[in-house]
């Protein structure tokens, strides 16, 4: 190698760490606080599962049947394998960490959906999302921005996320569940970070989806803002306010630096060709979309901003899942760009509600809830307090819990018909940051409507 070459090489080397620690802080985990504030620690994590991958010393005949789906899906399909095989060797050797070829990525998949996860003081260290984790540099490659849009790698990745979901039911997932270990969920500063004292938290919760999913004090801490004025709109969850947004056109190009929100991508489902959005997509052509950011930490149950009637049952719409906006070039708004992004191809929910009340164009107050599933949190349940499904048909009140998350952070979108917002009654986000933008809390009112008329 000349000189130049030598002197080259580390500039380079140099540019792209930069690049990588541009494009992780920009990651809707790092944002959510469920991956790790420093990105060395990435490293670290991939250095100590290594070492536990190797203890533990796993066999392909004892993978879960959907990692062996998986595995069976990339020996059949040619083009898929080439391109996953591209995402492993083309990390850098140096973030790679004893992931070669496809059977180490599935071992790490076997692995990971079959373990409990701890609790970490540490933000800088924390590593909840494992998934993401594991996938980080793979997300950063060409081959990877492929692969991960693929639907029939994301279908296989789907069944391996609910192969952790039924984990994550189990009481096998109960082990660090306690305020005994200093990695537990229910450790003192695992309680002032998630703030138990506004929930009702069991001493031994039975799984971790059953301490995730708890139920707020309603009452003391979310009551509903003026429940029985039509014209206050009330927020569905907890979060941060991303953008709120005119939306001028049924259809937009959704990788444009000014992020137009595509109602029609965020409507239509794909895995249903009865279900036609037509009508409804143009009832919103007009109006407003009002995008909220969850936090790892915060409430995960979503409730209906207005009091209405069920129009349609509610569908989850199937998805990608690690999947973030790619722009021209590094770009500082890459998050919350991403958010825009997701809501138009990420697995999503679809609620829409109708009021009684008519606008003065004779049309009654539509609005559709969009809670928006993120890579491992793409599992999307519409669900009463009880546990009921929500119903087509079904009445509910302002306020009424109609759904929830799974495991981590995540977004919400609010759809507004043309007409009904006279004003938002939130700050604007002016960060320019998806997780510093002004606090929205479930039940709060964030936007008044225009008048309306009984009908």
């Amino acid at each position: 190698m000349t000189t130049s070459e030598t002197e080259t090489a580390p500039a380079e080397a140099r540019q792209r760490e930069g690049e990588f620690d541009r494009r992780y802080h920009a990651l809707h985990g790092v944002a959510a606080g469920y991956l790790p504030r420093r990105r060395g620690a990435v490293d670290e994590w991939h250095e100590e599962l290594t070492r536990v991958i190797a203890d533990r010393g796993l066999d392909p005949k004892d993978w879960p049947p959907s990692v062996k789906a998986l595995d069976e899906l990339l020996k059949k399909d040619e083009p898929l394998r080439k391109l996953v095989n591209g995402m492993i060797s083309d990390v850098p050797e140096e973030h790679q960490h004893g992931i070669k070829e496809i059977k180490d990525l599935l071992d790490r998949l076997a692995h990971i959906v079959t373990s409990p996860v701890a609790y970490n003081w540490d933000p800088a260290k924390r590593s909840f999302f494992p998934m993401s984790t594991l996938f980080v540099y793979m997300m950063f490659t060409e081959w990877g921005w492929d692969a991960f849009r693929d639907q029939e790698f994301n279908n296989a990745l789907r069944k391996i996320l609910q192969t952790w979901y039924d984990f994550l039911n189990s009481d096998k997932s109960a082990t660090y569940l306690n305020d005994k270990l200093p990695d537990g969920w229910l450790s003192q500063p695992a309680r002032e970070q998630f703030k138990l004292y506004e929930f009702e938290v069991t001493p031994a919760p039975a799984s971790f989806n059953a301490f995730f999913h708890r139920q707020i004090k309603r009452q003391e801490f979310r009551p509903v803002s003026a429940p029985t004025d039509a014209q206050v709109i009330v927020s569905s969850n907890d979060g941060t306010v991303v953008r709120w947004a005119q939306v001028t056109q049924a259809s937009d190009e959704y990788y444009l630096k000014g992020q137009p929100y595509s109602l029609t991508d965020m409507l239509t489902d794909p895995s249903d060709s009865t279900w036609k959005p037509g009508d409804y997509v143009q009832r919103f052509v007009g109006g407003h979309v009002y995008q909220s950011f969850l936090s790892g930490a915060d409430y995960h149950r979503w409730w209906t901003p207005i009091a209405g009637t069920v129009v349609e049952a509610p569908r989850v719409i199937p998805g990608l899942m690690f999947s973030e906006l790619r722009s021209a070039g590094m770009d500082p708004d890459a998050g919350p760009q991403s958010q825009g992004y997701q809501a138009s191809v990420n697995t999503r929910g679809l609620l829409l509600v109708e009021s009684d009340f008519h606008l003065d164009d004779g049309t009654r107050m539509l609005v559709a809830l969009l809670p928006i599933g993120i890579t491992e949190i793409s599992s999307v349940a519409f669900l009463d307090a009880a546990g009921k499904p929500i119903t087509k048909g079904q009445r509910l009140e302002k306020g009424a819990e109609v759904g929830r998350f799974s495991y981590g952070g995540s977004s919400m979108c609010l759809i507004f018909g043309k007409g009904v917002v006279q004003t938002f009654d939130t700050p604007p986000n002016t960060s320019g940051d998806m997780e510093t933008g002004p606090p929205v809390f479930a039940g709060m009112r964030i936007a008044t409507t225009n008048r309306l008329t009984v009908p």
